[in-house]
């Protein structure tokens, strides 16, 4: 399973940016079709709190889609991520 993180601490850029009630972004619209067509099964987060050793340890990939400091609340008001 291929875990699709984006955070926007700086400029949150419209190809990952969510629809006003939630839609799916432009980017997990198209993962979603390749995973679709190419058996790949992806998940998608915005939150950076979910981050840790055991989390991590139920994806075979990491793919980020980030800007600015992941560690900080900012542009688009998600969880950041820890300093661990």
């Amino acid at each position: 399973m291929v875990r699709f993180f984006t955070k926007a601490a700086g400029y949150e850029h419209q190809v990952i940016k969510r629809g006003a009630a939630g839609e799916p972004s432009h980017a997990e619209k198209v993962l979603s079709r390749l995973g679709a067509r190419e058996q790949i099964e992806f998940s998608f987060s915005k939150d950076g709190s979910l981050f840790s050793k055991a989390y991590l340890q139920q994806f075979d990939v990491v793919f980020f889609y980030t800007s600015g400091n992941l560690l900080a609340v900012e542009m688009d008001e998600n969880p950041p991520m820890s300093g661990e």
